[in-house]
């Protein structure tokens, strides 16, 4: 009975060693992954999307090829991936804020506001923004993915749209692609394009359009 007891003490004890073990590895494996994609990020806002290669990524964070190629197949992996980093961030906020509103009203300002929440507007962003952009454009304007909150969000404006009795069935994919334009400017334009002037411009956009003024939050500007 001790000799069980014994085995099994010895058991526990190896699987605690092996899971602290693996623990650390993903917690250096995740780390690793920011750093390549941080590295990229730096590397566009010093001399754009042609200066980003797995070579310079590798040498700016101290790596062998071999850490950076088992987590990126190429290139084009790591800028993709910069693309969903900053796009989930990107439609989350809008999300978490949704929670709040309740009105079509207040839920279009709530996208509004959320999309460009002060939080959002980092030098890793902006420039992942620009990659993103990139990225779609070599590839012919197609994205291999689509994120689930994307389509969410695409799906609720349109509805939110209808209610407020837009008889346009193309306002949803304008006012995205508006927003979309003015992030890659303030991205580009680093500093001559404020958060605060692409909230205010959005809401003109989408006043002009239905009409009427659409209530903004006096916090917007802080969050």
């Amino acid at each position: 009975m001790l000799m069980i007891n014994v085995a099994h003490m010895v058991g526990a004890a190896r699987l605690f060693v092996v899971g602290d073990f693996m623990r650390k590895v993903h917690a250096r494996t995740a780390q690793r992954y920011t750093d390549i994609l941080n590295a990229a990020a730096e590397l566009i806002k010093e001399g754009g999307i042609d200066a980003v290669t797995t070579d310079k990524i590798r040498q700016r964070i101290n790596a062998s090829p071999t850490t950076v190629y088992s987590l990126f197949r190429n290139k084009e992996e790591i800028l993709e991936e910069i693309f969903k980093e900053v796009h989930a961030k990107f439609y989350a906020t809008a999300e978490y804020k949704l929670q709040f509103a309740h009105t079509a009203e207040e839920q279009i300002s709530t996208i509004i506001e959320g999309v460009y929440a002060n939080g959002l507007f980092t030098d890793i962003d902006m420039h992942g923004w620009i990659a993103s952009v990139n990225y779609f454009l070599y590839h012919g304007g197609k994205f291999s993915y689509a994120p689930e909150a994307h389509l969410r969000l695409h799906e609720r404006t349109r509805r939110l749209f209808l209610e407020l009795g837009s008889k346009n069935p193309d306002i949803s994919m304008q006012f995205w692609a508006f927003i979309d334009g003015l992030w890659l400017t303030a991205a580009v334009k680093r500093g001559l394009l404020s958060r605060e002037t692409c909230i205010d411009w959005t809401f003109q956009f989408v006043e002009n359009h239905l009409g009427r003024k659409l209530p903004r939050s006096t916090n917007a500007l802080r969050d």
